[in-house]
C-alpha cells in the first residue's frame, strides 16, 4: 500500500541522521566511561582499597561500531523496525556494568560494596565536571542517605570530598555525628510537610 511505502521511505530517510548522531553518542559515551573508570579507580584506591580491582564494562548494540555499519544495519532493519514501532539498534540499547574482581557487582557485589561504588560514582561524576569545566561552584549534588552503611573513615573521607561541590543536598534518616552542619540549612520532612529546623 502506498501509505505504508511513504512511511517506510520517511523512516528510511532518518537512518542517515540516526547513524551520525548515534555513532557520536556511542563514541562520547565510551570516552566518558573511560574517564569515569579512571577517576573511580583513583577514588577506590583512596577510599576503599579493597575494591581497587574495578572496571566499567560497556556493552554496545551490535553493528553500531561506526557510522557506516550503523547506517547499513538501520537500512537493513527498516521494515522490521517499522512493524515493531521501535528502532532495534543504537545507543539506547547500550548498557554498562560495574565489575569487581572480574565479576559483575550487580550479581556478586555485597550491599556495602554496591553502596560504596554508587558513592564513588557520584564523586567521580563530580571530578568529571571539574575536568570538563575547571570549576565546581555551580555544581549541585544530591546525596540520599548514602553514607549509612559506611565505616567512619570512609564516611568522613566521602563527606570531605563531596564538600567541594557548589551546593549539596543531603537526605538522612539520622544525621551522622561527624557531619558538620554549621554552614547548612536543615529541614525536617514529616507526614508530607517540610519544616526548617533552627
Amino acid at each position: 500500500n502506498k501509505s505504508k511505502k511513504n512511511d517506510l521511505d520517511i523512516l528510511s530517510s532518518y537512518s542517515v541522521v540516526l547513524a551520525a548522531a548515534g555513532s557520536e553518542i556511542i563514541q562520547k559515551r565510551g570516552k566518558y566511561a573511560a574517564l569515569l573508570e579512571t577517576l573511580m579507580k583513583e577514588l577506590f584506591a583512596d577510599l576503599c582499597p579493597s575494591l581497587s580491582d574495578f572496571q566499567i564494562r560497556m556493552r554496545y548494540a551490535r553493528e553500531t561500531e561506526d557510522k557506516d555499519s550503523y547506517f547499513k544495519k538501520l537500512e537493513r532493519d527498516t521494515q522490521r523496525d517499522f512493524l515493531r514501532g521501535a528502532v532495534s539498534c543504537g545507543p539506547h540499547l547500550d548498557d554498562f556494568e560495574f565489575v569487581f574482581d572480574n565479576k559483575p557487582m550487580r550479581s556478586f557485589g555485597s550491599r556495602g560494596q554496591c553502596r560504596m561504588t554508587s558513592l564513588i560514582l557520584k564523586l567521580a561524576q563530580l571530578e568529571a565536571v571539574r575536568h570538563q569545566t575547571g570549576a565546581l561552584q555551580d555544581t549541585v549534588v544530591l546525596v540520599d542517605d548514602a553514607t549509612a552503611d559506611l565505616d567512619l573513615r570512609a564516611r568522613t573521607a566521602f563527606l570531605e570530598k563531596i564538600g567541594t561541590a557548589g551546593q549539596i543536598f543531603f537526605a538522612f534518616t539520622e544525621i551522622p555525628a561527624e557531619f558538620q552542619l554549621e554552614k547548612s540549612d536543615k529541614f525536617k520532612i514529616q507526614s508530607g510537610s517540610v519544616k526548617k529546623n533552627d
